[in-house]
């Protein structure tokens, strides 16, 4: 299992908020499963990491540190504790929220 070096994803990621925008990254939520996934285009040499506790990962392209996209486990919970992080829980509940 590899460990996230956060220097070297911090490096390899200067560009993120660009590239999410060009390469039009999707959102979306899986209510069985209460997760949020935000990603792009996520090759095979990619893993899921967890950051921290809250059930934040970061997906990262194992040889380049590129970050290739986000998930949240138990969304509902994490945003109850993180008002104001990416989305209102409730935006899920609404048909075409998005």
């Amino acid at each position: 299992m590899m460990t996230l070096d956060i220097q070297k994803i911090s490096e390899a990621n200067h560009d993120l908020p660009e590239r999410m925008r060009v390469e039009d990254w999707d959102v979306t939520y899986d209510k069985k499963a209460d997760m949020v996934m935000i990603f792009g285009d996520a090759p095979q040499n990619s893993t899921y990491h967890h950051v921290d506790r809250s059930g934040f990962m970061v997906r990262v392209i194992d040889d380049s540190n590129k970050i290739c996209g986000f998930a949240i486990e138990g969304y509902k919970s994490f945003a109850k504790e993180k008002p104001g992080f990416l989305f209102s829980s409730d935006a899920f509940d609404q048909p075409n929220a998005f």
